[in-house]
């Protein structure tokens, strides 16, 4: 089985985590003060900022040939541990924060503009150094092509320019500039109205209140997938391209045998999720056991954000002809 499919199927799961956390039933009182303080964490005005905590304890494979390598990916855990920030203002989104995966940490920072994206080039140094010993001796020529080009980064931050990034996506409609739009569109307030019609209809007794965390429990048989995206795609103002993916990716995936418990808690500022079970593709006649969690404290910024300058920034373009230039002069003096 292609291995996009499952890591697409990844995404799914933890759209489920994440998008679900509007997805409720208590008692009415419960469900009413659960749609009240969704809505109030997701007001971008008063939370534009967010430390994102995400734990994958098991994503396995079965089936669909040799999985071996892929589930080795996951089999001491992984988790993602980072602070997202948008200044809307500015037009400005950062990510900074920790992967770790097979007991590696890896740093990860990085900011988007419309110029593109900018990333830390003390992260990419650390990224290679780490990680070219796993590269397969037949690729000597790439090892010596990519390291000139890391050895050639003399400045804070790398820059992936708009222009190299739209020339990888088929349609105008996917450009950078369109998909940062959808990026701050997509973190807008959220309409109290919307949630009250999308959840009228789903029972109260799944939720349970607790000081002031409410917590709702259901299971992957109680609803389809593309329903489950379709309504609460919504609720977190997912891009129309994003959800229409999302079920593209999830045609034949049945989540009957997934438990997914949400909680919500204004006063903390917190939502979390935990999804546990087993997803499956009935058409290629595989399946995944997943334990993921997911915890989403809300803040906000204490100070607008700062696009790097021209003086601390290497462009693409400026690496790749100075490792051009490095491996010339070496194969001259050779």
């Amino acid at each position: 089985m292609k291995k996009k499919t499952w890591m697409s199927l990844g995404i799914v799961a933890l759209a489920v985590i994440t998008l679900s956390a509007c997805s409720t039933k208590n008692s009415d009182e419960s469900k009413k003060t659960f749609i009240s303080d969704t809505v109030a964490l997701n007001n971008s005005k008063d939370y534009n900022a967010q430390k994102v905590k995400v734990d994958v304890n098991e994503f396995k494979i079965h089936g669909g040939g040799d999985n071996s390598e892929f589930n080795k990916i996951f089999n001491k855990g992984a988790r993602l541990d980072f602070n997202i920030g948008l200044d809307k203002t500015n037009q400005l989104a950062v990510i900074d924060g920790k992967l770790s995966l097979a007991k590696n940490d890896y740093d990860l920072g990085l900011m988007m503009s419309q110029k593109g994206i900018y990333i830390s080039s003390s992260d990419i140094k650390s990224l290679y150094d780490n990680n070219k010993a796993m590269i397969p001796s037949s690729a000597g020529g790439v090892v010596t092509i990519y390291g000139a080009m890391i050895d050639s980064l003399d400045k804070s931050y790398l820059l992936i320019d708009s222009q190299t990034l739209d020339s990888n996506v088929q349609s105008s409609k996917n450009n950078w500039e369109s998909t940062l739009k959808q990026l701050f569109e997509s973190n807008s307030k959220i309409s109290k109205a919307d949630l009250e019609k999308q959840y009228k209809e789903i029972p109260n007794s799944d939720f349970t209140k607790s000081g002031d965390k409410i917590t709702v429990n259901f299971s992957g048989k109680d609803i389809e997938l593309k329903d489950l995206i379709n309504n609460l795609s919504a609720t977190y103002s997912i891009p129309k391209e994003q959800k229409e993916q999302l079920i593209k990716e999830s045609k034949n995936i049945d989540i009957s045998k997934l438990s997914v418990k949400l909680a919500v808690d204004k006063k903390s500022h917190e939502m979390t999720g935990k999804l546990t079970g087993s997803i499956s593709n009935t058409k290629e006649k595989t399946s995944a056991d997943l334990d993921i969690s997911l915890a989403s404290t809300r803040s906000k910024l204490k100070e607008t954000l700062k696009e790097p300058a021209a003086t601390d920034t290497n462009t693409l373009e400026e690496v790749q002809n100075a490792a051009i230039e490095k491996l010339m002069t070496q194969a001259s003096a050779a």
